[in-house]
């Protein structure tokens, strides 16, 4: 993860990454942050007689931050979610005080941490895909409501939320859920209602708040009417259908699946950017780009042209492509360099 250090001037060289903009005593910009100093920057600085410079460290992994604990309960919770399902499907039975101890988990101080989200993309599996996702989706969506500095009631319902979302596609035949191919227009028609056959699942069950019930429901609708299953906008959508659906595309984005190759957090960013001011809500949107920033600084990457790189910095506008440093040690900005792009993470 990204620290930020004071350097002499005198001591700074060529490569150095400015972490701050360094600024002339009447207040103009000499040199702007995120600048990759060469040899004339060191020189202009000497003779505007700069004489401490703050520069970007990038030698810390945020996924120290959590346990060794860690692991172990996500992959338990991957299969509280598949056993889940599996009584669902056979035994009509809903096992709500088993799903509900996961909620007890989050009491836990590294939900905030950087390292969830970096751990998230590199535990990835096509055989797991359904567990895997509703299980991420749930982490998520309680990153979310943290960041929004939702009560830890609201936080612990909307992780409720992403691990019951897809529910109802337990009642989905196995034929067209496995299929190891692209759905036809007919089967997709049949996928899409796992929305309300979840919904109608739920309500028969006591413990489930109708808050929870709708943000099962409707976490495929988009603000703009094109979602489904009732078409609704905005207004309309509960505050937690519209963050289950950041958490959602999030991550099945960035997800392997049979038929669909993941694509890395700096191109889904891009994405979401896209499209949050026509199908997800743009706040929502701003809060998980904004934290994906910052997460992903100092991340391993593998590039288009083979060679393995680290991010080292992302502009003030989280769509701009990074700035990395490869492991020959070459600085690139890939906003300038279009030639080149992040093909996956490298941790």
């Amino acid at each position: 993860m990204v620290g930020v250090k004071r350097y002499f001037l005198t001591h700074a060289v060529p490569g150095m990454v400015l972490a701050q903009a360094v600024l002339h005593s009447d207040g103009q910009v000499l040199v702007a942050a995120g600048t990759i100093l060469g040899e004339e920057h060191i020189q202009l600085l000497r003779g505007m007689e700069i004489t401490k410079i703050e520069i970007l460290e990038t030698d810390c992994d945020p996924r120290q931050d959590l346990p060794e604990s860690f692991t172990t309960s996500y992959y338990e919770i991957v299969n509280t979610v598949r056993q889940t399902f599996a009584q669902v499907r056979y035994l009509n039975l809903l096992p709500m005080q088993e799903l509900k101890k996961v909620l007890y988990w989050w009491n836990e101080p590294w939900l905030s941490s950087a390292g969830v989200l970096q751990f998230l993309n590199l535990v990835r599996s096509e055989e797991n895909y359904v567990f895997q996702h509703s299980t991420n989706v749930a982490i998520i969506n309680g990153l979310l409501g943290k960041w929004m500095g939702l009560p830890p009631y609201v936080q612990q319902e909307l992780i409720l939320v992403g691990l019951l979302h897809d529910i109802g596609k337990s009642q989905i035949p196995l034929e067209i859920l496995n299929k190891p191919e692209r759905l036809d227009s007919n089967e997709m028609e049949i996928m899409k209602e796992h929305a309300v056959k979840g919904f109608d699942l739920l309500k028969k069950t006591s413990g489930i708040s109708s808050d929870v019930l709708l943000g099962v429901a409707q976490h495929h609708e988009r603000i703009d009417g094109s979602g489904y299953p009732m078409g609704l906008k905005a207004g309309n959508i509960h505050l937690y259908a519209r963050i289950t659906a950041v958490a959602d595309c999030y991550d099945a984005m960035t997800s392997d699946r049979v038929y669909y190759k993941r694509r890395t957090p700096f191109t889904v960013i891009e994405i979401i950017h896209s499209e949050m001011f026509s199908k997800l809500d743009p706040i929502i949107s701003s809060v998980l780009m904004n934290q994906l920033k910052n997460i992903f600084i100092g991340s391993m990457v593998l590039l288009s042209d083979g060679r393995q790189a680290e991010v080292i910095l992302l502009g003030s506008d989280v769509t701009i492509r990074p700035t990395v440093r490869t492991n020959d040690g070459q600085f690139i900005d890939l906003e300038k360099n279009r030639t080149l792009s992040i093909v996956a993470l490298d941790n």
